[in-house]
């Protein structure tokens, strides 16, 4: 996942720009590789689990 941070000035009239896609729809979307990501980082922290039991 790619975060970015864009700084800009509103210099078009919002009224006349229509949103591509709603908050839901977005989140719809990001839902999977929030989950994969998840699922990464747990495993992440059983592999230094059991690299500390085996070095301990």
């Amino acid at each position: 996942m790619i975060v970015f941070h864009v700084e800009s000035f509103d210099w078009n009239c919002p009224q006349h720009i229509t949103p591509r896609y709603t908050v839901d729809e977005i989140e719809h979307i990001l839902k999977p590789q929030r989950e994969y990501i998840s699922q990464l980082e747990a495993e992440i922290e059983q592999l230094k689990a059991k690299i500390n039991t085996q070095n301990a």
